[in-house]
């Protein structure tokens, strides 16, 4: 689902926004040089952006695990089993889709 201000790629969900702040957030460092933003459960995919392509994205996380994404230019957003999705330039909120446990809410991984 994809329309100017969001978009999904499975359990991942951006909200493009103007302005945001990155106080109480700290840079994510990146795995294989990609930005992971989740990771499947069970198959080890994942929704990440090369940095090998895309150098100058960077992701932030906050202590409550809310991140946010800068993409200065323009990237795509890759997963082994979803469309790759290409990202206009822009800051973008990022929320991981959660699903109710009997211990309390989870976040859904694929």
């Amino acid at each position: 689902m994809r329309n100017n201000n969001h978009f999904r790629q499975g359990d991942v969900y951006f909200v493009k926004v103007e302005g945001c702040t990155k106080e109480g957030y700290v840079k994510v460092e990146p795995k294989n040089n990609s930005l992971i933003l989740a990771y499947g459960e069970v198959t080890g995919h994942h929704h990440s952006i090369s940095l090998l392509d895309y150098p100058d994205v960077e992701l932030f996380e906050n202590k409550d695990g809310d991140m946010l994404l800068n993409v200065p230019n323009s990237a795509v957003l890759t997963h082994q089993e979803h469309t790759a999705i290409p990202l206009m330039p822009g800051k973008y909120e990022v929320y991981i889709q959660e699903e109710y446990d009997p211990e309390g809410m989870r976040r859904v991984q694929d």
